[in-house]
């Protein structure tokens, strides 16, 4: 009697793990949000009414009008679901039906079966309490119609060779415990599916054969029916066998059932709401991902958006969301007519992923509502950073002039509302797959005007980012003392080793890139050629496990103390043969004795030991081979470093045998040319500065010329002439580019943006600013004949600041309106006051790339 939906919400939030809830993508919804949500499908007192008509009607139509369905098909612990009875309570107030309404009206799915539990007691909590408190009756609700289920899961029916009619249920989660997400369901006459699943699972507890759960089927229906799908029912039979045997327990067939109750729903429902889970393509298992691009359009190939970039490269631009199977699922589960509502990342905005959901809902759904909340000061969820955003559809085909309802709120959790034309939304109005803009209509028709007279920066330069090492903590320290040339360099987790000085070189952060300059305060051990850029490979050692055939993607390798193991598909006897063939190509290689395995070397080349080579027999056609001695040439300090860490550094993803294990990623001459114009990845606005490739350094008290590495949260262009690079620099650290910039790139955390390529890609370079003598401030730039352009282009933007502003919005082609319209919103979205952020959550940063986004 005491206990409450609130008392419930917090069990099921603190029960569960934080690390399942991430997983899953379940956080709990604050109340607000959700009412927020309701109020922009039109789940309001008058929403709720017309839904009570339909109802009624369909009571008194006998089954011709379908009863109304309110559907959250990733319920978690029924927040939205709660919210939905009470405002039908307090709609309706206390109608002879009332309860009936609410129980046969509300559909949850979810596919924790925990949280379908807890949603149903959350339910039956808040209907009785509204019936004690509105009707004064005491009432326990007996009908709750909250399923464990995967609303994800597709239902195909076909004909078989044979034919006999399948339903084939795909399941994307089925698929983690199967390997397979696809059950045939075979339809029988005068047999619910319901039953024939029972009928296999009794077979399948009381041991018996295949044969006689044929036997018993055709007793029960058509016996000619049953031979036709007689393969099917025993790829079914397998199937559930396999599963119960591995959950111990019948809760796969009830699985299925209600698999096949949320299916019959697909077209059915008036609303569909909720808070689907967040979980990046990273968090998916494949065969849950496979399952999904094999089933929902979303997910297929050519699904993201291209921004087709002239010279910018967009990889791995289908890096999905697994909300977006959720947005696609919705969709299919609404009558025509009917309303989405969800919370859901606003990445689905700006992200080259969502490409195709944003184009099928500009072209098949009136868009009713988007609520932008990604660069709210209050985290909204709990144990998580998120940028939400409440999407509102109505599945209808949108009138020409039809109007989104739109509201932005900014870094101190002030908010702006406006409408705007559906067909005004995507960036580029001839892709519809393109990222949207959420900004005034005045903004974004001056943002189209600039386009004419621009071209994209990422048409006229290869956006770059710089190296990754995949294993800073390895690679990267601080400078803490020196002796005869060996550098003591404190690593990340404070662990200090020795380097020989002359492999450190600055190594730069994006958060140490600021307009106009540029810091450092940490030293990476580059271990490649600061000429060639190659990494550093002792020519002899390469040679011979190239002559090995260990270099090729077909060999497997692991770290084993400071050996290298590989594991070859090939006798020992034959990988026996080839070291001894060493010795016709000018090496000594000298039998070991005693040797633990097949056979063991020392290799040497001019008398000097090379490697030691030990081969032992893994199998009749498989051999492993320790390779111990991998050096760095001369550099007896950083060998031992690296050989330490060698398991660490073999398992990076990016790491292959054709490289040697100390290899840094992403390093080419391309990176270290020319000028190099470079901005951080997350800031509050975009600043620029130019990044020398070479800079005069003091390390270890010996003045010199070091190498400036760039790490990947930098990203720049390399621009040959100066003055061009001079006058990029100048106009990317200018307040109209930073404002277009805010106007594409989405946001992260603490009201910062991510400048990532596929964003600065996007941003609008003038036309005139690619010719060197076009600005009539170049006058002024001429004048100039310091070699420091950082220097050079902070003495003009401070001199001459204001004639820059006016020379940009001449050859812009906007107006002083329309530059102040674009001025005045963008520094309201992040620059009014200082941003509060919340909470002790960890960064949402996904460190994976930034071409997913």
């Amino acid at each position: 009697a005491t206990l409450t939906v609130d008392v419930f919400r917090e069990i099921y939030q603190n029960i569960l793990p934080r690390e399942l809830r991430r997983s899953l993508g379940e956080f709990y919804t604050r109340e607000e949000i959700v009412d927020e949500v309701l109020d922009a499908v039109g789940l309001t007192e008058s929403g709720i009414k017309d839904l009570y008509l339909i109802y009624q009607g369909s009571k008194s139509t006998s089954g011709e009008l379908e009863k109304p369905v309110v559907l959250d098909p990733a319920c978690g612990s029924g927040s939205f679901l709660v919210r939905v009875a009470r405002r039908m309570f307090k709609a309706l107030g206390c109608k002879p039906d009332i309860a009936e309404f609410v129980e046969e009206t509300l559909v949850g799915v979810d596919i924790n079966p925990f949280a379908v539990e807890m949603a149903k007691l959350n339910l039956i909590l808040a209907i009785s309490d509204e019936m004690l408190n509105t009707c004064r009756a005491s009432y326990v609700p007996s009908n709750i119609r909250v399923y464990w289920a995967d609303s994800l899961a597709v239902v195909k029916t076909n004909k078989n060779v044979l034919g006999g009619v399948v339903q084939r249920v795909h399941v994307p989660s089925l698929a983690q415990i199967q390997g397979t997400s696809s059950i045939p369901v075979p339809s029988l006459p005068g047999l619910k599916l319901e039953d024939l699943l029972d009928l296999i699972y009794r077979g399948i507890e009381q041991n018996a054969s295949f044969e006689d759960l044929l036997e018993d089927i055709a007793s029960k229906t058509d016996p000619t029916a049953v031979e036709r799908v007689k393969n099917e029912l025993r790829e079914l039979h397998s199937i559930l066998r396999s599963i119960v045997e591995s959950m111990g327990n019948s809760r796969i067939v009830e699985f299925v059932k209600n698999v096949l109750a949320v299916a019959s729903l697909i077209g059915k429902c008036n609303y569909v709401i909720g808070n689907p889970p967040w979980v990046r393509i990273h968090g998916v298992a494949k065969h849950v991902m496979q399952t999904l691009e094999n089933n929902y359009a979303y997910y297929g190939k050519g699904s993201a958006y291209d921004p087709k970039f002239k010279m910018t490269k967009t990889p791995f631009k289908e890096q999905h969301d697994y909300s977006l199977a959720f947005v696609e699922r919705g969709l299919q589960f609404l009558r025509e007519g009917g309303v989405l509502g969800y919370v859901i990342t606003s990445k689905v905005l700006k992200t080259l992923y969502a490409g195709r959901m944003r184009e099928d809902i500009l072209l098949n759904c009136k868009v009713l509502k988007l609520v932008d909340y990604s660069l709210y000061p209050v985290p909204l969820f709990q144990d998580v950073v998120n940028y939400p955003l409440i999407i509102a559809v109505k599945k209808e085909k949108p009138e020409d002039k039809h109007e989104v309802n739109v509201k932005v709120y900014n870094t101190v959790g002030d908010s702006k509302t406006f409408k705007l034309p559906q067909n005004e939304l995507p960036l580029d109005q001839y892709d519809k797959k393109s990222p949207w803009v959420l900004a005034p209509l005045e903004v974004i028709r001056a943002l189209r005007k600039v386009y004419v007279n621009s071209l994209r920066l990422g048409d006229v330069y290869r956006i770059t980012r710089g190296i990754e090492t995949s294993a800073d903590k390895i690679f990267v320290g601080k400078l803490d003392s020196c002796r005869d040339g060996i550098a003591k360099l404190v690593l990340g987790g404070n662990k200090a080793v020795d380097i020989e000085v002359d492999l450190l070189q600055p190594f730069v952060r994006g958060r140490g890139v600021d307009p106009f300059r540029y810091e450092f305060d940490e030293y990476i051990v580059f271990t490649h050629d600061t000429v060639s850029f190659d990494p550093i490979w002792d020519a002899d050692q390469k040679r011979v496990l190239s002559y090995l055939g260990l270099l090729s993607e077909k060999v497997k390798a692991e770290a084993s103390g400071s050996a290298l193991v590989y594991t070859v598909k090939t006798a020992c006897s034959s990988l026996d043969q080839k070291v001894k063939v060493l010795n016709n190509l000018g090496f000594a290689v000298n039998p070991v004795s005693p040797c633990a395995t097949y056979r063991c070397y020392e290799i040497k080349h001019g008398g000097a030991r090379v490697l030691r080579v030990n081969l032992e027999s893994a199998g009749q056609q498989e051999c492993r081979v320790y390779v111990e001695g991998l050096r760095i040439p001369g550099k007896p300090y950083a060998t031992n470093h690296f050989l330490s860490n060698l398991d660490r550094l073999v398992k990076r993803d990016d790491y292959r045998l054709s490289l040697p294990p100390w290899a840094i990623f992403r390093v080419s001459l391309d990176r270290f040319r020319d000028y190099r114009v470079a901005w951080q990845d997350i800031s509050k606005h975009l600043e620029a500065c130019i990044l020398p490739v070479w800079t005069k350094a003091s390390i270890c008290n010996v003045e010199r010329e070091a190498l400036i590495v760039p790490n990947k949260t930098v990203y720049f262009v390399v621009e040959p002439d100066p003055k061009k690079a001079l006058k990029l620099l100048l106009y990317l650290n200018s307040t109209i580019a930073r404002c277009f910039l805010k106007l594409i790139a989405w946001p992260s955390k603490g009201g910062c943006y991510r400048h990532l390529s596929t964003s600065t890609g996007h941003l609008p370079v003038p036309r005139a600013l690619l010719e060197c003598n076009a600005w009539r401030i170049v006058e002024v730039i001429a004048s100039h004949h310091s070699g420091d352009l950082n220097a050079v282009a902070e003495d003009i933007f401070r001199k001459h600041g204001s004639e820059l502003g006016d020379e940009l919005k001449r050859i812009l082609g906007i107006t002083d309106d329309e530059y102040n319209a674009i001025v005045e919103y963008c520094s309201w979205l992040n620059e009014l006051g200082e941003a509060k952020v919340e909470g002790g959550a960890e960064e949402e940063m996904e460190e994976e790339e930034e071409e997913a986004y």
